[in-house]
């Protein structure tokens, strides 16, 4: 590298990467220099860290990998010297170059770019820059003035031999290990040892709902959605810090506040001693997949729910064993904890008799007290359906608003959804066919529509068989 005058002119500012801007040296800076490195790759900034702290006298004090963070750490700081990318978000490197020489005119910028054209050399020049290079052939340069800030006696290239230096790194394949990492359509982040987040690729800014600047420097707990204890996350910290891969699936919140699972495996990064130093973790997310998943089952179970009621309505020869039957078959085959079968009846309460049911109970149904009125007791699943003569479903019990004991009751017992099928027969309501369940968004659509088509086999069951023994269907009106 030889160092040349300040240019004159346009002509002479045009000058090859790599050439110096000022060949006046920088103010006396102490025997170690402190180096501060921005640049907006997470790789070059980490291999470019361990370089310039192998050579003699340079201390690497801080990394940025956006404009803001590196005036921060800048001013913070208070480097003798920085190497600078000019592609920066937040604020580019020319303005941050700008901001840098006019609040410490004395710091020694060397502007490493893979933008070496005459036109941002000259820009550069402009805004103060002491030195501008190649990024993919700077690393000896810039360590040659490394040196020379920390000893003015050292000759430059053309003089006497220096010290070796390590192998010139091959930015160029870091930029694309880079780029790559950020193009993935998986959600990847880079740690630090203590689980601080050193790097985020957008596809994780994307699923979690949280912008860039919200999730470098912090810890992914932001993330916990309280679904797992703190044994789960303990195994997890321990396979990792023994340097060995976590696989699993982990649900967490986004910013929203929605839910999602993802499929994640955390691999340690250590160094030629074998100590762990970083972590990469790779998410992908499953919340679609497994929903589907859970719909499928549930329709294979509604299936063969109905499979067997139907066998249950034809073999039936009296009424409250075909109920009976087709309870149990919701509970045993389908895994539902309660199913149960409710009459209408036309008292002035209206009130909504159990006629039969399977699972445990436990007396739910006795202290609920239901009625198909149009009143509180009237406004859950059961009453709802017979009212409407339509299905009624209940999502989420949490969620309810209303009928509050019904609510308190389901919860002790750990029933999260349900739903209400009106048992209508000649156009006439019978009553109801409940089911409950023990997680929310437990009845899909197409589950519903099975469901319905089962309670409306029941009701033409319970028809046929009160007219083959001459017995009246009692309605509500």
């Amino acid at each position: 590298m030889k160092e040349n005058q300040v240019p004159n002119n346009a002509a002479d500012a045009a000058a090859p990467a790599g050439a110096p801007i000022h060949s006046e040296p920088a103010a006396a800076c102490p025997r170690r220099v402190r180096l501060l490195v921005v640049d907006d790759s997470y790789l070059v900034r980490q291999r470019w860290g361990e370089l310039f702290q192998s050579v003699a006298s340079v201390d690497v004090v801080g990394s940025a990998g956006d404009g803001p963070q590196g005036l921060a750490l800048f001013r913070a700081l208070q480097p003798d010297a920085v190497v600078l990318d000019l592609h920066l978000p937040g604020l580019n490197g020319l303005d941050l170059l700008g901001l840098i020489k006019q609040e410490r005119p004395d710091c020694m910028v060397m502007v490493c770019t893979a933008y070496t054209g005459n036109e941002f050399h000259q820009q550069c020049l402009e805004r103060g820059a002491d030195f501008f290079f190649d990024k993919f052939q700077a690393f000896e340069e810039v360590a040659v003035v490394l040196r020379r800030m920390a000893d003015p006696d050292q000759p430059g290239p053309a003089g006497r031999a220096r010290p070796a230096l390590p192998p010139h790194p091959d930015l160029s394949l870091l930029r694309l290990q880079d780029e790559a990492l950020t193009a993935a359509a998986n959600a990847i982040i880079i740690a630090h040892r203590d689980g601080t987040i050193a790097w985020a690729n957008p596809a994780f800014a994307r699923l979690s709902g949280y912008a860039m600047a919200e999730i470098l420097h912090q810890n992914p707990r932001f993330l916990k959605s309280g679904r797992h204890d703190a044994a789960f996350y303990a195994r997890m910290w321990r396979t990792i810090l023994a340097g060995e891969v976590w696989r699993g699936e982990v649900v967490n919140r986004r910013k929203d506040g929605t839910l999602y699972t993802e499929e994640m495996s955390i691999t340690p990064v250590c160094d030629a001693g074998g100590a762990v130093r970083h972590f990469i973790a790779v998410k992908q997310d499953v919340t679609g997949r497994q929903q589907a998943e859970r719909d499928l089952r549930r329709l294979n179970r509604a299936l063969r729910i109905l499979s067997e009621g139907n066998r249950a309505l034809v073999r039936a020869d009296d009424e409250a064993t075909l109920l009976r039957d087709i309870c149990r078959i919701i509970v045993e085959t389908g895994g539902y904890p309660l199913a149960w079968v409710g009459y209408a009846e036309n008292d002035a309460a209206r009130r909504v008799r159990p006629a039969a049911h399977a699972g445990p109970g436990d007396g739910f149904l006795d202290v609920l007290d239901v009625t198909w009125a149009d009143q509180e007791h009237g406004r859950g699943p059961t009453g709802t359906a017979i009212r409407t003569g339509r299905p009624c479903v209940v999502d989420d019990f949490a969620t309810f608003p209303h009928f509050p004991r019904l609510r308190a009751e389901a919860a002790r017992r750990g029933y999260a959804a349900a739903v209400g099928l009106p048992l209508v027969a000649r156009g006439q309501t019978l009553g109801a066919l409940t089911v409950y369940a023990d997680a929310p968004g437990a009845f899909a659509a197409e589950e519903e529509r099975l469901l319905m088509e089962l309670a409306a086999d029941l009701a033409f069951g319970v028809a046929g068989l009160r007219e083959r023994l001459g017995s009246p269907l009692k309605t509500a009106p």
